[in-house]
């Protein structure tokens, strides 16, 4: 799962390059920017300490524990595709074409005895789920330890700095990670991600 996520930022990092973020400098910021949100969430729960560049940032953890009521993939890479179309007389248009890459892992509900109170995702870099998993299912136990809140906000950020000329007329932006939101809100009415640091289920 890591590796995957690796692959994608390696390869828009370096499209993302070649790519005129002014008219007069090409802009290498959402490179270090993207490094910095994902060194700061990495293992996040054992580093508050660290948090000064996103302040109010403060983790916690949680364990839960019991059947697993709900699964479902728990995040993507999203972008737009700009390509030109020309309508005949009317003239040459940017047309928006989505972009989706799915990410593996899961978001999974877990109910009694220690319900997880809304969904907890898979993320990689931060996740370790054991071996003979059945996250994917519903019904098999699951015990596991996660923390929350998670900075996706701050990664998107990031992300949306980059715009990646296309080999044809056109252009790529609009980069984001889409995951399920646990169901709750902060105090300012902003999702919360719940994100699982360990996770065994039963066989």
């Amino acid at each position: 799962m890591t590796k995957h996520l690796i692959a994608i930022l390696l390869v828009i990092a370096v499209l993302g390059l070649f790519t005129h973020q002014s008219a007069d400098a090409l802009s290498f910021s959402f490179i270090k920017k993207i490094v910095d949100v994902i060194k700061i969430s990495y293992k996040s729960y054992k580093v508050v300490e660290n948090y000064g560049k996103i302040p109010s940032y403060v983790p916690h953890t949680f364990p839960f524990g019991g059947h697993i009521t709900s699964s479902e993939r728990a995040c993507s890479l999203k972008w737009t595709n700009w390509v030109i179309i020309c309508y005949g007389p009317a003239g040459c248009y940017p047309t928006p074409i989505p972009g989706y890459w799915p990410f593996p892992g899961r978001a999974i509900e877990v109910g009694p005895p220690i319900p997880s109170n809304g969904k907890v995702i898979d993320f990689p870099f931060i996740s370790d789920i054991y071996r003979n998993n059945q996250e994917d299912r519903v019904g098999p136990w699951a015990l596991a330890i996660g923390f929350t809140p998670f900075p996706l906000d701050q990664i998107n950020d990031a992300l949306g700095l980059i715009t990646i000329p296309l080999p044809a007329a056109g252009w790529a932006d609009n980069f984001h990670i889409d995951c399920s939101e646990s169901g709750e809100k902060d105090q300012s009415g902003n999702a919360i991600y719940k994100v699982i640091l360990k996770l065994g289920t039963s066989f």
